[in-house]
């Protein structure tokens, strides 16, 4: 081993750095400056690219937002028609019932009228054979001829 040279120590301390000692620094130096404006140009081009995503969120947002106002619309639009459509054809149906009622009504006046009719006529018609039946009866008896009767 050297022997311990007093001088030396102050002489490494005092030393001036290098040229290439410096020119090493000024590249770190540098290159910690490249690095800081890498990450500042990275978080830049990161912060765009987000602000870029949340616009296409929002305007995909928006846009589903419209389709579906748009699609509950048109379906309120044909839940309102199909409702007026059943309710016509609810009305027309009770107005053919209506009109079928009082078709049987009529019908079934007809008849009566009709059995009214027939009735007063066979009654008539009974009326009628009666007064044969009694005027031929009298003749009968004043031929001195006897009929027994049938019972009614």
């Amino acid at each position: 081993m050297a022997p311990h040279n007093p001088h030396k120590e102050t002489s490494a301390k005092t030393k001036k750095p290098s040229r290439r000692n410096k020119h090493k620094q000024a590249e770190v130096v540098v290159e910690a400056e490249d690095n800081q404006q890498t990450v500042g140009s990275a978080r830049n081009l990161w912060e765009a690219q987000v602000k870029v995503r949340n616009q296409e969120r929002k305007a995909i947002s928006s846009e589903l937002r419209h389709i579906v106002e748009d699609l509950g619309e048109k379906i309120d639009t044909l839940a309102e028609k199909r409702r007026d459509r059943v309710r016509k054809l609810h009305q027309a149906e009770w107005d053919r019932l209506r009109s079928l009622i009082q078709q049987r009504r009529e019908v079934e006046l007809e008849i009566l009228r009709s059995m009214n009719a027939l009735e007063s006529r066979s009654k008539r018609i009974v009326r009628d054979l009666k007064v044969i039946v009694v005027g031929r009866e009298q003749d009968l008896n004043s031929l001195e001829i006897k009929m027994k009767r049938p019972q009614a």
